[in-house]
């Protein structure tokens, strides 16, 4: 069996990180993985960032604020502007967006191979929210800036107010509506990459 030189490295640099962190990789993409090989002086750093956010998103102070749609509703659009602006505060806002991308490109790849991401399988429209709430997100804190978490969050909550953020559009029972406000039955847009689904600003509620 072959084993490719980009696996190589991997596997020797993995097994160079703290085990935590190793554990974690395995449960990323590659392209994110890539990610940490080209940046390994900021990876355990990021990886801290990361899950912090994720503890913050699923805190019910801020499912308090923002709902609990994680998958292209408030919560959602909260979870990547809050990861990008609190990386961009640690490891500034290039980097931070190059890991955004690398996670989004993981999402594509995830939806190619049939796995589920937050419960559902990944497609265009969750793609290009994430990627536009992430370069809203690293515009909001500037690096080594001296700001509080609570901070951040606020900063967060303030572009969504403002519609700055974007959310899948739905009705209130959580249906995916399509441009002229219909309703998209299941079944014509789940597993399909590109579909009727569409973005709108983050205000309109």
């Amino acid at each position: 069996m072959k084993i490719s030189c980009l696996s190589v490295v991997y596997l020797i640099f993995t097994f160079n990180l703290h085990s935590q962190v190793s554990i974690q990789l395995r449960e990323v993409s590659l392209p994110e993985k890539v990610w940490v090989i080209t940046h390994p002086f900021i990876a355990k750093k990021a990886i801290r960032i990361s899950t912090n956010s994720m503890l913050i998103a699923n805190s019910k102070a801020v499912k308090d604020t923002f709902g609990n749609d994680g998958n292209g509703g408030a919560l959602d659009a909260f979870r990547h502007a809050f990861w990008m602006c609190s990386l961009s505060n640690e490891i500034g806002s290039r980097r931070a967006l190059k890991l955004g991308v690398a996670h989004e490109k993981g999402n594509r790849k995830d939806f190619e191979k049939g796995r589920l991401e937050d419960g559902k399988l990944p497609d265009k429209v969750s793609v290009d929210m994430d990627l536009h709430n992430n370069s809203v997100g690293v515009t909001l804190c500037n690096k080594r800036e001296e700001v509080t978490q609570d901070e951040l969050i606020t900063r967060v909550l303030t572009v969504y107010l403002a519609g700055k953020l974007v959310v899948i559009k739905k009705d209130t029972l959580g249906n995916s509506l399509s441009v002229d406000g219909e309703v998209l039955p299941i079944n014509d847009w789940r597993g399909q990459w590109e579909n009727a689904r569409v973005l709108v600003p983050s205000n309109c509620f």
